[in-house]
């Protein structure tokens, strides 16, 4: 599970698959590098809905794309009647892409993304402040947040501190944010900002395979739980990462169990 600077290395020396992007930020230049060396990445949390598997067959991921999320984000809204929405979202595809799937969702239901506010990685809280600021001058009172976990946390303070997260107003998270703050350890270290939010979370069956599976981890690893319990629910993400190193282990054992062998060529 690597970044990207560490997977151009890889590839440069040979390899047959990497676990990543973690996240959907450098998924295109991901899925390009890919495409270029014949090495498949394989991503358990890129979600960005504009990556196509026939432009970038050698970039396989896990994880369902934004367009089911912000599907769903707007169907919430339109049950409530809402039709002015304010979107602060990270700069980047990640964000971009997700604000315009949403935008079409809302569209499609006679709502409308009425402002947005995007945030640079390494935005400070002061400068998340002044956003801030500038939206309670307007009417607007419905928000998304669809933001990394730092950058979501800070804005959801700043609101706290601001009086936006009170009764005449609704925050609405997207499920990277909403998988993190499902923890009942924040409460303990003054996260109260996170009651009364609503956020949009990946739905997993509860099939005999996973019951296995974390019976047998919780067994080996009593003291770690690689991020697979944020309180007392499942993160989806981290199954996803196991999904995604048996996926590869399961390919070269079927691949080398047919006689073939692996060879390395150099991509132009």
């Amino acid at each position: 599970m690597l970044t990207l600077s560490p997977a151009i290395e890889l590839v440069k020396r040979g390899v047959v698959a990497i676990v990543g992007p973690q996240s959907s930020a450098v998924s295109q230049f991901s899925a390009y590098i890919g495409r270029r060396s014949l090495v498949p990445f394989i991503s358990f949390g890129a979600t960005d809905p504009h990556l196509s598997t026939m432009d970038y067959p050698f970039f396989i991921r896990l994880a369902p794309n934004d367009v089911l999320q912000m599907e769903a984000i707007a169907s919430f809204i339109a049950n409530y009647g809402w039709r002015e929405i304010v979107l602060i979202h990270m700069k980047d595809d990640y964000g971009a892409n997700g604000a315009s799937t949403l935008s079409d969702a809302l569209q499609v239901r006679g709502s409308k993304l009425v402002d947005k506010v995007a945030l640079s990685p390494g935005v400070d809280k002061p400068t998340i402040a002044k956003q801030l600021v500038k939206l309670t001058n307007k009417q607007t009172r419905i928000f998304v947040l669809h933001t990394h976990v730092d950058v979501g946390h800070m804005v959801l303070q700043e609101a706290s501190y601001l009086n936006m997260l009170g009764s005449g107003y609704a925050w609405i998270v997207t499920d990277l944010l909403a998988t993190s703050l499902a923890n009942e350890n924040l409460l303990t270290k003054g996260y109260d900002f996170i009651q009364g939010i609503v956020g949009i979370r990946r739905h997993i069956n509860q099939t005999p395979q996973l019951t296995a599976f974390l019976s047998g981890w919780k067994k080996r690893y009593p003291n770690s739980s690689l991020g697979l319990y944020p309180g007392r629910d499942i993160n989806a993400y981290g199954l996803y990462a196991y999904d995604a190193v048996w996926v590869i282990a399961r390919a070269l054992e079927s691949y080398l169990n047919d006689n073939k062998e692996i060879k390395f060529i150099t991509a132009h």
